[in-house]
């Protein structure tokens, strides 16, 4: 039987701020945004070069229709590819190692630690469960699942049950 408690006593759980760093996905957005009009303009001008109005010029309607919708593929694959890149590394990043206790670390934008955190669940429970367990308190609910944690400086050289 799986028995977690995420929000501290006396809590309200309808009132847990979210994790979601959303000036981080509004930054990505406008970046993906912006570029994708910077590529548009661009594709605008290659394909104005590429047509003729006199017969017998240029491409024809077919190349050019291909042309086209190949490369609006390719822009909007390489504007949400950079969006969500930034995105992600603008918010918070942790990192969960395999075991039960003193296994998550929050890590900078280089990412090297910066601190840990010990969840310890009340039960003997499979590391999957706990590791599973700790990824979606950390996803749904970050702030009050940190509010219950116990934190600690990363020592990667001293066994992680003496870390909490």
């Amino acid at each position: 039987m799986i028995d977690t408690v995420v929000v501290a006593p006396g809590e309200n759980p309808g009132s847990a701020v979210s994790g979601v760093s959303w000036p981080a996905i509004f930054a990505g957005a406008v970046v993906a945004c912006a570029l994708t009009l910077v590529l548009l303009t661009f594709g605008t001008g290659l394909g104005l070069t590429l047509v003729s109005p006199w017969a017998g010029a240029g491409v024809s309607a077919t190349t050019f229709k291909i042309t086209t919708g190949l490369y609006l593929i390719v822009i909007a694959m390489i504007a949400s590819s950079l969006g969500g890149y930034l995105a992600g590394r603008l918010g918070r990043r942790f990192r969960i190692s395999h075991g039960i206790a003193a296994n998550i670390t929050e890590l900078d934008n280089n990412g090297h630690p910066i601190f840990g955190w010990c969840f310890v669940p009340r039960d003997n429970l499979a590391s999957g469960d706990v590791m599973l367990a700790q990824k979606i308190a950390l996803e749904t609910d970050e702030l009050g699942a940190l509010k219950i944690a116990r934190n600690f400086a990363p020592r990667w050289r001293i066994p992680a049950w003496q870390w909490c």
